[in-house]
């Protein structure tokens, strides 16, 4: 048991049982740890249901846990939480012949390596617990009729599931079967004193009726187990030993390096395909590539490769995603009648742009506002660089114009100086993503104008109407104020605000005849307007020639009167 462990049977002969924890050599799951590989014992009627039982207590032996003997196990909690007790109790969980073992097999993630024990009373050894009365199978004297069919049933309950499950019918599996002891007579294979025990090979892997007249003794077996995964040697034993190669069909191996990849949707990312030959395979493997789902380009570069005896090749995976997404590449590789696959992890990363305000409407000369929102797409981190564009007459600008680990914001700030329709595009880029967002822009402004009042007499009132038009939807409101020059007299404007386009009025008098202009200012925000009316108000000045006239009583005296008019008046007088 720990000699196939170690690739030696020391401390025997002198201590062929150490104690528990006994042996402080290297063995088997030093490497399976140093290699990756999972691994499990599991021993009949062990006291544990998970740890390392270091007792004997029929029908479990200690002595046939051979990982108990190792003190890197026995002492290490983690090492024994893999020594497993693989009969329990029946129940509706357990209903079938070492039922842990069976269950683990079904699973997706079956250890590497396994290791089973069975009981003395299964394994056909024999002790007289194994009484029925004690509710086992009656084997209580060794090399009886009644143990060898104990024997029998027991392996006919057991190795069909073994066989069925899951990781047997859907991985490279190997079942290995043997006797710890035989009768005890020399071997007949080469005429020595050494005990020959039964063996045998069975699963998906294993050539069918085959039998080999070679010799191979207990560090064959751990050399079979080493170079299937490529462990290295622990003793000269194992090193000096000969695989059981013999008995597997040849084959090959598929693996994909990297297995995962994190790309940015559109970008192409390659993973290496490594083929290796197995027990002589030689051969042309045909290479598939599908993704689920759906999505990505996928091409081969070579489509089919030559893997020679004992050798390996290549060949490359291209991925191409066009869209973010998280997607599993399954690479198939297909010799003759043998069929491997292995699988890649494609995580496609991408961001998105955003504008709270894809409309905005400045007036002319004012600033108007977007923030602009980069959003991250599985994951994305990456970062991304802003630049903001306007169409002809309109200023742009983007702050911060880097944005980084892939989210965050920035704001557009849009300006013209004059009215009209405009577009912000706001482009965002990161390696060969690339996205826009565009802005619509109306700016707007308004028109001042007033009607001309006719002349009017001086002393008398007359009015004009100020008129506020909207340009590409101007919404005001927009406030009158007025400049009155000296000499006029004026009410207020009326209504002195509007919003967004109407008329007011504005009342004006002067005593004095003369040409009176008056400036209306029109204003909103950042915007002013002017115009400039002229109240004309007129009049007549009536003169006589003399100024006083002497006539005699009775006679006649004349004087001119004269009216003129004075700025441009032309009435009656």
């Amino acid at each position: 048991y720990f000699g196939v462990l170690q690739a030696s049977i020391s401390p025997c002969p002198s201590n062929c049982y150490p104690p528990p924890g006994g042996i402080s050599a290297v063995n088997l799951v030093d490497r399976f740890y140093g290699a990756g590989i999972s691994w499990k014992g599991y021993f009949e009627n062990q006291n544990k249901v998970l740890g390392c039982d270091g007792t004997t207590h029929e029908p479990y032996e200690h002595e046939h846990n051979g990982f108990t003997a190792f003190q890197d196990i026995y002492t290490n909690t983690t090492r024994c939480l893999n020594t497993v007790l693989a009969n329990p109790s029946s129940n509706s969980t357990c209903t079938v012949t070492d039922c842990a073992l069976i269950k683990d097999l079904n699973s997706t993630s079956a250890p590497n390596f396994m290791w089973l024990t069975p009981n003395d009373c299964n394994n056909m050894h024999a002790d007289p617990i194994c009484t029925t009365k004690n509710g086992y199978n009656g084997c209580t004297t060794g090399d009886s009729s009644t143990c060898k069919m104990d024997g029998d049933n027991y392996l006919a309950s057991l190795v069909p599931n073994i066989l069925s499950s899951r990781t047997f019918t859907t991985t490279r599996a190997a079942l290995f079967i043997v006797f710890d002891e035989g009768a005890g007579s020399g071997c007949p294979y080469n005429g020595s004193s050494e005990d020959c025990v039964y063996a045998v090979w069975a699963g998906p892997v294993a050539k069918t009726n085959f039998h080999s007249g070679t010799h191979y003794d207990g560090y064959s077996l751990t050399k079979t187990i080493e170079a299937n995964w490529n462990l290295a040697t622990m003793t000269s034993n194992d090193a000096n030993a000969s695989p059981m190669s013999e008995f597997f069909k040849s084959d090959f191996t598929l693996t994909t390096n990297p297995t995962s990849l994190t790309i940015q949707a559109g970008a192409t990312a390659n993973s290496t395909i490594s083929l290796s030959s197995l027990l002589g395979f030689a051969g042309t493997v045909a290479l598939t590539a599908t993704s689920s789902p759906q999505g990505p380009g996928l091409s081969l570069n070579p489509a089919s490769v030559t893997v020679p005896s004992g050798g390996t090749a290549t060949s490359t995976i291209s991925i191409n995603p066009a869209s973010w997404g998280n997607y599993t590449i399954t690479v198939v590789g297909t010799g003759g009648t043998l069929s491997h696959n292995a699988t890649i992890s494609v995580i496609a990363q991408d961001f998105q742009i955003t504008a709270n305000q894809t409309v905005l409407r400045p007036n002319k000369g004012a600033a108007a506002t977007s923030t602009i929102t980069i959003s991250p797409l599985n994951h994305f981190a990456g970062t991304v660089a802003l630049i903001a564009t306007g169409t002809t007459g309109l200023n742009t600008t983007i702050t911060p114009s880097t944005i980084n680990l892939g989210s965050g914001s920035a704001t557009l700030t849009v300006a013209s100086s004059a009215a009209g329709n405009y577009t912000a595009v706001v482009s965002a880029t990161s390696g060969n993503l690339f996205h826009t967002v565009m802005v619509s822009v109306q700016v707007a402004d308004f028109t001042v104008s007033t009607s001309q009042p006719s002349p009017a007499r001086a002393g008398t009132t007359t009015s004009s109407n100020i008129t506020i038009a909207s340009i590409n939807h101007f919404t005001g409101p927009a406030s009158l104020s007025d400049t009155v020059p000296t000499g006029l007299t004026c009410t207020p404007i009326t209504p002195n605000t509007i919003s967004p386009a109407g008329t007011a009025t504005i009342a004006c008098t002067s005593t004095k005849a003369g040409n009176y202009p008056l400036t209306i200012t029109a204003t909103s925000g950042t915007l002013t307007h002017s115009t400039v009316l002229t109240f004309t108000f007129q009049d007549y000045t009536v003169t006589a020639t003399s100024g006083q006239i002497t006539s005699p009583v009775g006679t006649n005296a004349t004087t001119t009167i004269t009216a003129a008019g004075i700025n441009g008046y032309n009435g009656n007088v």
